[in-house]
């Protein structure tokens, strides 16, 4: 993050949708270390969705 900040950074996963592989409990553990290291809710925001839906033009 601090090498090309948080504009060229998407989060993903290769595990299978919820309830079956990936549990929602992972991603609020994502999200909370985000939060521990003091990242903004406008940088998380664009890591965990905003990034990926430019990118897509979606």
């Amino acid at each position: 993050i601090e090498t090309v900040g948080p504009d060229r950074i998407v989060f993903a996963t290769d595990s299978s949708y919820f309830p079956r592989g990936f549990s929602e409990i992972y991603l609020r553990e994502q999200l909370k270390a985000c939060r521990s290291i003091g990242l903004d809710e406008g940088s998380i925001e664009k890591m965990f969705y905003g990034n990926a839906a430019r990118l897509l033009k979606i």
